[in-house]
């Protein structure tokens, strides 16, 4: 039998058999024949082991422990240790100071003993203790295990939205045994939602009214909308922008129309500026197309709220937007006022995106 490693033997039962006495021994045990092991497969039940670590070793899942996984688990088990001697002593205990901390897991495993158990390094950790201990913190929100449960979420929002993940690609188990949701899954979710939202063809919902008089308004769910009782005011030179139907905005219908209110002339005048530039600017066509809906990078800007317009065009003015293409609409802003973004908002609005 060719071998490497100097297996020690002793005579019993009319056989040899191999001592396993050092933490050498189980980490060479790939090296020792397969003829002479007692058996190559064991199951998981009905074992007098812990059936945890059982389940741990198993880790193909299907009942039974063969020679490959005992191997892998004697080797994690070993390169745990800094003495592998130690796993031979069948001690019930273990201090963090015998666990090979120089290692990625092992420094995991050994700042678990010292910070999650409050263990020193030169007190003993019990298996109770640590089994307890990594119940409670299996139950923590942030456990580590990468899954996170709708109930672990701080606000409303966030939870609704991994209970929507769930609903739509199923669930990953927590380590506490709560589904949950993975990176991955997360991912794949957004990923999905915005592909079917650029799917979307772009259809107009604002209807731009020029007037001197205005709706007076009131602040509902984080946006203006029209007084009941219909009373009016002067526009000034703000852009209103308020929903035709306050119980379709209300109820989040997907075909509920807006109002924007903008001051008498203020189409013609953005028009002037988007075609031609006024003096003031460069023909928006340049960049975003000859009907304004975009080409390749450069975004699509009719048939948007013009109360949006405005505050992107206000943002890259001021250096508050600041993303990749931002820099090429700074010259392109900046000697623009306040009401010629109101104008070119105006009139974008009017046209069909």
């Amino acid at each position: 039998m060719a071998t490497t490693y100097p297996w020690k033997f002793f005579r019993a039962g009319g056989f040899n058999q191999v001592v396993i006495g050092s933490g050498a021994d189980l980490f060479n045990l790939d090296q020792l024949d397969q003829k002479l092991w007692v058996a190559l497969a064991c199951p998981i039940k009905g074992v007098e082991f812990d059936q945890t670590t059982l389940a741990l070793i198993d880790t193909d899942k299907d009942g039974r422990i063969r020679v490959p996984e005992f191997i892998a688990a004697a080797k994690w088990a070993v390169e745990l240790m800094k003495n592998p001697d130690d796993l031979l002593k069948g001690s019930p205990t273990l201090k963090p100071s015998a666990i090979n901390d120089t290692t990625p897991e092992g420094k995991l495993i050994a700042n678990f003993a010292r910070q999650v158990l409050g263990k020193t390094d030169a007190c003993e950790v019990t298996f109770e203790e640590a089994a307890t201990a990594a119940q409670t913190f299996a139950a923590k929100p942030f456990n580590g295990d990468g899954i996170i449960p709708a109930d672990s979420a701080s606000d409303d929002a966030t939870k609704a939205v991994i209970a929507d993940i769930i609903n739509c690609l199923g669930s990953d188990t927590d380590v506490s045994g709560k589904p949950g949701v993975s990176q991955a899954r997360v991912d794949q979710f957004f990923a999905a939602a915005a592909a079917y939202f650029s799917a979307l063809k772009p259809r107009a919902v604002i209807k731009v009214v020029e007037a001197d008089t205005v709706p007076k308004t009131f602040i509902t769910f984080n946006h203006l909308a029209a007084l009941p009782s219909g009373e009016k005011e002067p526009i000034g030179k703000r852009i209103v922008e308020v929903p035709e139907v306050l119980e379709q905005f209300a109820n989040r219908d997907t075909h509920a129309q807006f109002i924007a209110y903008v001051p008498p002339g203020s189409v013609a005048k953005g028009e002037a500026l988007v075609k031609t530039g006024g003096g003031k600017t460069v023909q928006c066509t340049i960049c975003h197309g000859p009907n304004l809906k975009g080409i390749g990078a450069m975004p699509g800007i009719v048939g948007r709220s013009p109360s949006y317009m405005v505050r992107q065009l206000y943002d890259l003015k001021s250096g508050t937007r600041a993303g990749p293409f931002s820099s090429m609409m700074k010259p392109v802003v900046a000697d623009l006022s306040v009401d010629d973004m109101a104008h070119i908002a105006a009139y974008l609005a009017t046209q069909a995106p």
